[in-house]
């Protein structure tokens, strides 16, 4: 069943193509319309831009490596939602996962049948769901513990069916999501593929090496058996420091300030190019256990 909406999730050949998608996102910080854009001429040549009235940001990749402008210094959480779920998010299944139940139920009017499931990783368990459509075979719903994606009215491209309309809900974040993807068909202006004014290089490495935490200042723990988890990205710097942290998802917001507090004095194994240290962007779980 999720082998077959994988597959439908995938044409056997992208070729080149646009993706044009319009979203509205709410956030604890903000609420923002915004379009993002992608040219795709290859693996090695394609174009991304990201527009809200408060943040713009363009990235044009080449072979030689990658160029990007930005207006400030941090990109808002909902880019980093908009460009992680496009054009869909699929699922599988490995050891982790424990099988509860295979049931059917209704969706926004149409029937699909879910998979119901937990994740477990250590001490943390995830309870977790994905769900088919009946009639498509195209993935209609998953929820990755506290995410949930929403997938409705498909189109085709080549031979895969894409949603045309996602809705992605995590605590107090909610965007809507239009996209649309096709192919390109003549030629492309030569311009759109050239560096940006004013970007910031980031070459390709032949050997790179992600950025790892040494000290690992953890909060205190609570009474409670319950685990309350907080992500935090931020920009590793070759020092070891990390800066530009902010909290993307949390499952307690009064947990924001501390888990900021606590990555401000860890210190990094900084990300390598080629074994030159550089600045690298991470994402960071902080568990807070029985909070």
């Amino acid at each position: 069943m999720t082998n077959r909406a994988r597959r439908l999730s995938s044409p056997t050949n992208w070729g080149a193509h646009e993706l044009n998608a319009l979203f509205r996102g709410h956030t604890a910080a903000a609420e923002e319309d915004g379009t993002y854009k992608l040219l795709y001429l290859g693996r090695d040549n394609y174009r991304i831009e990201f527009r809200t009235p408060t943040f713009q940001m363009t990235r044009v990749v080449r072979k030689e490596g990658g160029y990007t402008v930005r207006s400030l210094p941090v990109s808002p959480t909902v880019e980093e939602y908009v460009w992680k779920s496009l054009p869909i998010v699929p699922i599988g299944f490995d050891s982790k996962d424990l099988v509860r139940a295979i049931v059917d139920r209704p969706l926004g009017g149409r029937k699909v049948r879910c998979v119901e499931f937990d994740t477990i990783d250590g001490l943390k368990k995830e309870s977790n769901e994905v769900c088919v459509d009946a009639e498509t075979g195209t993935f209609a719903y998953i929820r990755a513990d506290i995410r949930a994606y929403t997938y409705s009215d498909f189109f085709r491209f080549g031979d895969a069916l894409f949603p045309r309309h996602i809705l992605i809900e995590e605590g107090d974040i909610r965007i809507e999501i239009d996209q649309m993807v096709k192919p390109i068909e003549g030629p492309l202006d030569p311009s759109l593929m050239e560096p940006p004014p004013g970007a910031t290089f980031y070459p390709f490495c032949t050997e790179f090496r992600l950025a790892v935490a040494r000290d690992r200042l953890q909060p205190k723990a609570g009474p409670g058996t319950n685990i309350e988890e907080i992500q935090v990205r931020g920009e590793v710097l070759p020092d070891g420091k990390m800066r530009n942290a902010v909290v993307d998802t949390a499952s307690r917001a009064e947990l924001r300030a501390e888990a900021l507090d606590l990555v401000s004095r860890w210190t990094f194994q900084p990300a390598t190019c080629d074994g030159k240290p550089i600045n690298s962007w991470t994402t960071i779980s902080i568990q807070f256990q029985g909070r």
